[in-house]
């Protein structure tokens, strides 16, 4: 098992309330949004789902299906709920998101 990185290096001022961070890898960042809509925050939410796709797996659930919407950038995983049964669908991906990752 890797030694956990000792937050102090990050925030030395919160070091002693804060745990250790575990290395993880290949770790996921997955988010849900409303739509794709052609919005201010979901330009800028497709921004940062890119901006991560080269170090983590990104993973976008998208809750419902608007036209027009932007596209989807390379390196991100989208799953599309299309407004149905979506308390259940995202209960059953955020314990899939818990189950591959120490922190969702």
């Amino acid at each position: 098992m890797d030694t956990p990185l000792p937050i102090s290096l990050l925030a030395p001022e919160r070091a002693s309330e804060q745990l250790p961070l575990m290395p993880c890898a290949p770790c996921a960042v997955t988010a849900a949004i409303g739509s794709l809509a052609l919005g201010g925050a979901e330009r800028i939410v497709l921004d940062w789902a890119s901006s991560c796709a080269g170090r983590y797996d990104s993973h976008l659930l998208v809750l419902r299906d608007v036209a027009p919407e932007w596209p989807v950038p390379s390196g991100v995983h989208v799953t599309r709920f299309g407004g149905a049964d979506l308390i259940a669908r995202l209960e059953a991906a955020g314990a899939v998101a818990a189950a591959t990752n120490p922190v969702v």
